[in-house]
């Protein structure tokens, strides 16, 4: 009978309970689900709108004894997450932005190389006339030194000193007025070149064509940086970088131009100038100029914009400040070092060497430039970006330092074996793996500087590169002169070998050293500090 008065005692206990709100987001009615008998008194817990419920809401309704509905809010925090980390859609403007960036620099770059090209394109077996009439070597009658100068030093001093303060008219004025300008101005100095008879008129036209083509790259850079974000830029610069190997393969197939189409040295330069315009009139109708960004800016700077008083030299110097930074200036250098000097003797090597291949050394070449170069400067940039999205961006330099490990292993072969076939496959393979860097090299400056210094920077690293990389074409040149090995397959192919390979694995040291710079404390701290 006691039992039975004790049990009715309890029910009559818990029915005399206050109610207590449910947790649930579902649960919109009060109940006694979660109510301690033991604490009667104890305010209710907190109704939980079902958008906020978050991980801290699960948490408190825990310690208040209260059970969430399972899987409530955790799946919506796991796809706002997700959604988060996902990047923007890049707008199609910038596509389209992108893409006449790209068409200048294929005119700039196929300017810039066509002069080797058309220099070293095989005349064995021709009259004086018909040699002087494709060859540029034969009508100017360069010696090898002279050569070394105008396929380096003429074109580069200009280029590089001019550049300097085309970056600093990238950060201030209409970038898209720089690069179509640019682009007129240097198929104006394209068409004088097809005029010229002699070395002096050479050197004028080429040191005008340096100063010209300073103009685009540096607002073009510019422009990248702000059309896509740290996510998208790798990519994007690679893409931009297209334009070296696409330049490159046209200027190759332009020996088959000048020698069977009855054009000429003189009417390839002609009908590239009329290209270049051309170019340059889509990219000022479709290319606008965005309004300029202030992240990243020094509290002393406004709107994005460099201050008034603050000089070009002091520009630099800030941009220098971080190690970082000078290590990735001369790891650059040498890796254009290593460029230049094989834009400017390999043809001049497989035309000593293989003289019986003339014409299929223009298609291979240009296929192994552009096909090889293309795919080798896309995976760049894909591989930069993904090892960046897990590494944390100085995983970027990882991709330079590994690639031109490895070319300049297949460089050594390509120069060294006597078959034409397999040494274009070498070849091939030289540029799959080593010319992956300038996407991923750009997109390392690109995070060290603030948004109102990337003109500045880009300038700088193109002036630092030109200087590095024309003293490689000039001293090859003088040495070879010197020992009278110029006209020698064995001369050139050492030559190539001390000078390009060895740029190659000095380049990859400093990209290795780069890597570990950008993961000192120190460097992680500075304002201006790379994404992760």
């Amino acid at each position: 009978m006691s039992a039975v008065l004790a049990k009715t005692a309890v029910k009559s206990t818990l029915r005399r309970a206050p109610s207590t709100p449910c947790a649930s987001v579902r649960c919109r009615h009060t109940c006694a689900r979660g109510a301690s008998p033991a604490a009667p008194s104890s305010p209710p817990a907190p109704m939980v709108p079902r958008a906020r419920l978050t991980l801290a809401h699960v948490t408190r309704a825990s310690n208040a004894n209260v059970v969430p509905v399972e899987g409530e809010g955790e799946g919506e925090d796991s796809s706002e997450s997700k959604d988060e980390q996902q990047p923007p859609p890049v707008p199609l403007r910038a596509w389209l932005v992108l893409a006449c960036l790209l068409a200048c620099s294929v005119t700039n770059q196929w300017d810039r190389a066509l002069f080797s090209y058309l220099y070293a394109i095989p005349t064995d077996g021709l009259t004086a006339d018909a040699a002087a009439f494709i060859s540029i070597g034969a009508d100017l009658q360069l010696t090898t030194t002279q050569y070394g100068i105008l396929s380096g030093l003429a074109f580069t001093v200009l280029y590089a000193t001019a550049g300097l303060y085309a970056g600093r008219l990238a950060d201030s004025f209409d970038r898209r007025a720089l690069v179509a300008g640019g682009c007129f101005l240097w198929s104006g100095a394209t068409a004088l070149f097809a005029t010229v008879h002699s070395f002096p008129g050479a050197l004028f036209a080429r040191t005008g064509l340096g100063l010209f083509e300073s103009l685009s790259a540096p607002a073009s850079f510019s422009l990248i940086a702000q059309y896509f974000d740290d996510k998208t830029r790798g990519r994007a610069n690679s893409i931009f970088s297209l334009g070296i190997y696409l330049g490159g393969a046209l200027a190759s197939l332009s020996q088959i131009l000048a020698k069977d189409t009855g054009l000429g040295w003189r009417g390839t330069y002609a009908a590239l100038a009329v290209v270049g315009c051309g170019v340059a009139i889509i990219t000022l109708g479709v290319v606008k100029e965005p309004a300029r960004l202030t992240s990243g800016v020094a509290k002393d700077q406004k709107d994005g914009e460099t201050t008034s008083d603050e000089s070009l030299f002091g520009s630099v110097k800030e941009i220098l400040k971080p190690t970082a930074a000078k290590v990735l200036f001369l790891a650059s250098g040498v890796r254009y070092m290593a460029g230049y000097t094989l834009g400017a003797f390999l043809p001049v090597y497989y035309r000593t060497a293989f003289p019986d291949y003339g014409t299929q050394f223009s298609v291979y070449n240009a296929l192994i430039v552009g096909g090889c170069g293309l795919t080798s400067a896309l995976l760049g940039g894909a591989i930069a970006d993904r090892l960046a999205a897990g590494g944390g961006a100085r995983s970027r330099a990882l991709v330079p330092a590994f690639g031109a490990f490895t070319g300049a292993g297949f460089l050594f072969l390509a120069l060294t074996t006597d078959n034409f076939v397999l040494s274009m496959v070498f070849l091939g393979l030289e540029y799959i793996c080593a010319e992956n860097w300038f996407g991923p090299t750009l997109s390392l400056l690109q995070g060290l500087v603030p948004q109102n210094r990337q003109g500045t920077a880009s300038s700088l690293f193109l002036f630092v590169g030109a200087i590095l990389g024309s003293s490689g074409p000039l001293i090859l040149g003088l040495v070879l002169d010197s020992l009278g090995t110029a006209g020698t397959a064995e001369g050139i192919r050492g030559g190539l070998l001390a000078a390009s390979g060895g740029a190659y694995l000095l380049c990859s040291l400093g990209f290795g050293t780069l890597y570990n710079v950008l993961g000192n404390d120190n460097d992680k701290e500075k304002p201006s500090s790379l994404p992760s």
